[in-house]
């Protein structure tokens, strides 16, 4: 399964090559009061007409503790209206252990 991922993420990368403006990269970052813990990721996504592909990776550091990879999730999505997609996301943890897959739609107004 890590082969797997670190394909996909390389896929995802090599890909760019050809049409470099529809890769996009983006992050963030957030830190938890009560928690005291501190997290932030990196994304990034691929379209493709339609469809769009994405990965993830969160990285966490929780009460002072070691900085360490959270997790990582792919996704990909389906524009079925310029306001609707459909989209499915599979979640690893941070040893890259399949932990969750999603299936959703979303909408914007």
């Amino acid at each position: 399964m890590k082969n797997l991922l670190i394909a996909t993420i390389a896929a995802l990368t090599v890909t760019t090559a050809a049409s470099a403006q529809e890769l996009t990269w983006g992050g963030y970052g957030e830190y938890q009061i009560e928690a005291q813990a501190l997290e932030f990721g990196v994304n990034t996504s691929y379209n493709i007409n339609k469809v769009t592909l994405s990965a993830e990776a969160v990285v966490a550091k929780p009460n002072g503790a070691d900085i360490d990879l959270d997790s990582v999730t792919l996704g990909a999505a389906y524009a079925v209206h310029d306001n609707a997609s459909l989209y499915t996301e599979v979640e690893f943890d941070s040893d890259l252990t399949y932990q969750e897959t999603t299936v959703g739609a979303s909408f914007k107004f």
